[in-house]
């Protein structure tokens, strides 16, 4: 049995200083879910930051993502009455989960020097559906959750 899933992110952004930042995502969307597979069910999304400013400034910020529903060990979606258990990672072998810095979870940082009056970085969101989740209905899972650049 396969199901639809998609993940929908919201974004958000505080600033201070001369350098002005934006943050936008693409949603991390898993396609169908076979309930009868063992296998985790991989799939990417993607964070972009967008800094303006003059060249030489300093750029520092963090990016975190809320846990949603459910706890950041158990990210949950939604599919009617049912719940489908995933995670988002910062890594590509998604062991460090990506959330707000609490726990055990990690926030992605970065600086940089400005090099042009505009810079623009993706930052890559590895998201994980844990195999054998059989006992899920059919339905459309859906999350939405909330990205922060703080700088």
């Amino acid at each position: 049995m396969k199901r639809w899933i998609a993940l929908g992110i919201l974004t958000q952004s505080a600033a201070w200083g001369a350098v002005t930042c934006s943050v936008s995502a693409t949603g991390v969307a898993f396609g169908t879910y076979n309930t009868l597979s063992s296998q985790n069910a991989d799939t990417l999304g993607t964070i972009t930051v967008t800094c303006t400013g003059t060249v030489g400034d300093p750029v520092n910020y963090q990016i975190a993502l809320n846990q949603g529903t459910g706890s950041y060990t158990a990210r949950e979606m939604a599919g009617g009455t049912n719940t489908m258990y995933y995670n988002l990672y910062t890594d590509a072998s998604r062991s460090v989960v990506w959330g707000d810095g609490t726990g055990a979870t990690t926030k992605v940082m970065d600086s940089y020097t400005m090099t042009s009056t505009t810079v623009i970085k993706n930052y890559t969101v590895y998201g994980r559906i844990p195999g054998s989740q059989s006992s899920l209905g059919t339905a459309s899972y859906l999350e939405t959750l909330l990205v922060t650049l703080t700088y």
